[in-house]
């Protein structure tokens, strides 16, 4: 476990990082994770947040739920195995973010030949793909990844 935070030196600005035992995302740092994006959306009654889940069990947690309707974060699970059709980060942002990360970790490896890449540089190199494939030129692709998706039988046919 990183206790003093060094995984994450490099890491995108705002970015957080929390330490699980398992190594995997548990209902208590979900919820840490889900206050720090309420604080960055700024959901209220009067400007609602969707937030699009993949259906994982960690997103039902009571306190996880009561946090959600509490700061107006409405919460929409997708069916298992179905997120590569029908979240919109899935479908346009995440291909480019990992060619840009593979380019990045390539990269760092040519030019320290030799060395082995650890668990305390991906923090550096998730932000050079990040910065690479967050353009707002994107945006367009994820509106119309949100209309396509929306309960469209042509999608549900392909899985």
């Amino acid at each position: 476990m990183d206790k003093n935070g060094r995984l994450m030196v490099g890491a995108p600005s705002e970015s957080i990082g929390v330490p699980c035992e398992s190594g995997w995302m548990n209902a208590e740092t979900f919820l840490l994770w889900l206050k720090h994006f309420q604080q960055h959306t700024h959901s209220s009654a009067t400007r609602p947040i969707l937030l699009i889940l993949d259906g994982h069990g960690i997103h039902k947690d009571l306190n996880v739920i009561q946090f959600a309707r509490d700061n107006h974060i409405h919460m929409l699970s997708t069916p298992p195995h179905t997120t590569h059709k029908l979240q919109p980060l899935d479908r346009v942002f995440f291909k480019p973010f990992k060619q840009a990360y593979g380019s990045a970790a390539a990269s760092w490896m040519r030019q320290n030949p030799g060395a082995r890449l650890t668990d305390y540089d991906v923090a550096g190199l998730v932000n050079m793909g990040f910065t690479k494939a967050a353009r707002l030129e994107i945006a367009p692709k994820m509106v119309a990844a949100v209309q396509e998706s929306t309960l469209s039988i042509k999608i549900f046919s392909q899985i």
